[in-house]
Order: C-alpha cells, then structure tokens, then sequence
C-alpha cells in the first residue's frame, strides 16, 4: 500500500498545478517547454515549479514570476476614476466594481499601435456597503462575472462614444464601440451582473464618425513637444482583471484576474535584457 504524502508533497503538488498554470498562461504558447535557448523561454523555464524543487527553490521561482508581473503592472497609466486615494478614507462610498479590459500583445503589435488599448468599466453595488458585504455575496458576484465575459469574449472599440447613466442603480457607463448595436449589447451584458434591465431613455450617444481621430495630436511640455495618444483606437479588448473597491480596505479585491495586460512578461520585461 502506497503511503500518504508528506504535508510538503501535497503542498508541492497543489501549488505545482496551480501556479504553473499561470505560468503557462504568462508566456507565449508556443514556447517549448524546458527551452532556455531564448531570453522569454528561460525565463519561463525559471519561474515554473518542478517536483525535484526543494523549499528555498520553490519560494525563488515564486518570487521571480511575481516580481516580474509587478514590475509590469507598474507600466500601466493611472487611471484616477479608480477610488482608491486619500479622499476616498472620509467619504463612505458603496463597494465599486471595476471591470479592466486590454488588448492583447499580439494584436496591438499586429496593427502597429505604439501600446495597447485598455479600457475600464465601472458600477457601484447600491444595495450593499462594506457592513454587508459577505465572502458568499462575493464569490456569486465573481461567479456571475466570469460566466458573462469568459476568455473568448471580446468587445471591439471604435469611433463612436454611448453613455448610460443611471446612478441610482450604481450606473455610469462611458464606451466607444465599434459599431452602436455591440455598445447596446456590451452595456446590456454589463447590466446583467446585477439582473439589471436595458433602459432606452438611459443611453445616449454621440457619433461624430466624420472626426480623423488617426491625425496626430502634440503637446509642448517642459520636456519638449509630446505626441499624444490616438483617441478611439478601433481594437479588441478582453476582460483582464475585476477588482472590488470596499469602504475601509486598504486595497481593492482582486475577483479575476487574467493577465491579458501582462501576459508575456519577457516581450517588454527589463529582466530579459
């Protein structure tokens, strides 16, 4: 009879088939596995764990591919509609979802963009606050979350800009699609979260197709003339991470997240220099 595993065999194990599939998902996929001939398969090949790892080992690799995904998330502009500042400690607000879409690094690099589209989404869960917000409520919001946007739903941005506004029910919602018809339905899917219903007299829009958002735009600043991003990138996002922002937590919660704006950590990564 086989004995049981040891208390770091099955830890070892769990953490093997878990982190490993992040580490899996972090590098590209056609990556051979134990190649280190390539500055991005070396570095994968170092962040997973192997079952010939002693502690110290495991604890290493799990520092380095964490520290690597930091270092990354770091590179991504603050976006101050995010409530997690000083004002913030003395105004209760209710818990805030906040939905981060990105684009993926292939197709940003594929139609010559100088960075990736991102894109967040936003709405307040009116019927709760901090108090009554429980770990069960949590996970269902998650749960909900991830069976309306899986991995394969993608949201195309465009020219056009659609509002829906409804902040009694926690809504304030700002997009530009591609086409008017995906807004509706994206706002839609966003408003089923909750088991919300689509209102016309809710959503506005403004088309201004005509507008060449393609013409580059500068600003002259202490450091010299600065060219500007391109506004209304036409691009596919994909849900990246959902965060919930609670009244009186130091930092938000993370629900998902699925690395889409840092998934191939040695493509801009100063530790494959």
């Amino acid at each position: 009879m086989t004995p049981p595993p040891s208390e770091w065999e099955h830890l070892q194990s769990v953490l093997m088939r878990v982190q490993n599939k992040r580490v899996r998902e972090g590098f590209r996929i056609d990556i051979p596995d134990d190649d280190i001939t390539t500055p991005e398969g070396s570095l994968r090949h170092a962040c997973t764990l192997k079952d010939t790892d002693t502690a110290a080992m495991t604890q290493l690799r799990l520092e380095l591919f964490y520290t690597i995904r930091e270092e990354n998330s770091r590179s991504l502009p603050d976006i101050w509609a995010v409530p997690d500042f000083t004002p913030d400690v003395y105004n209760e607000l209710k818990p805030q979802v906040i939905i981060s879409w990105a684009e993926k690094t292939d197709d940003w690099k594929a139609r010559g963009a100088k960075r990736r589209k991102t894109m967040r989404t936003s709405f307040r869960l009116m019927d709760e606050t901090s108090a009554t917000l429980t770990e069960s409520n949590i996970r269902q919001l998650r749960d909900k979350i991830a069976i309306t946007f899986p991995r394969t739903y993608k949201f195309k941005t465009g020219r056009y800009k659609v509002s829906y506004m409804d902040k009694p029910k926690g809504y304030s919602l700002i997009i530009a699609p591609h086409q008017l018809p995906k807004g509706d339905t994206f706002i839609k899917d966003i408003l089923s979260i909750r088991g919300d219903t689509f209102e016309d007299d809710k959503r506005s829009q403004n088309n201004r197709t005509g507008t060449n958002y393609r013409t580059p735009r500068y600003v002259q600043t202490v450091e010299g003339r600065l060219e500007l991003p391109e506004r209304r990138q036409i691009a596919e996002v994909y849900l990246d991470k959902v965060e919930l922002n609670v009244y009186g937590l130091q930092k938000n919660l993370m629900l998902i997240d699925r690395m889409i704006s840092h998934p191939r950590f040695g493509i801009n990564s100063q530790y494959l220099t």
